[in-house]
């Protein structure tokens, strides 16, 4: 299955940029939530220094994510889509291309 997988933290909620994802293709939910998990650990890795003065283990706790599966009749490949979703960003790549939040369902 094709996800769209968007990871932030609970501090700032992926405002300001500290947010990361991408488009994957993986075999089933438990392996989207691990890249999800992933990516959101590199969110607060990356952005170490606006995270200095926080509690660092409240932090580290605070990892979010969200899988949104793709729709199947997209017609482009995973690379194609992951370029739309760096282009669009989050809303509107899930306006277009995706289904319900998996998550959600």
């Amino acid at each position: 299955m094709v996800v769209m997988i968007y990871a932030y933290e609970d501090i700032y909620c992926g405002l300001h940029g500290i947010n990361t994802g991408g488009v994957f293709e993986v075999d089933n939910v438990a392996e989207a939530d691990e890249i999800g998990r992933e990516l959101a650990y590199d969110v607060i890795e990356g952005y170490t220094h606006i995270f200095e003065d926080y509690d660092q283990e409240e932090v580290r706790e605070g990892i979010e994510w969200e899988v949104w599966p793709v729709r199947d009749n997209t017609g482009l490949s995973v690379s194609e889509l992951d370029c739309e979703f760096a282009n669009l960003g989050r809303s509107l790549f899930i306006d277009e291309y995706c289904c319900v939040d998996i998550h959600n369902t």
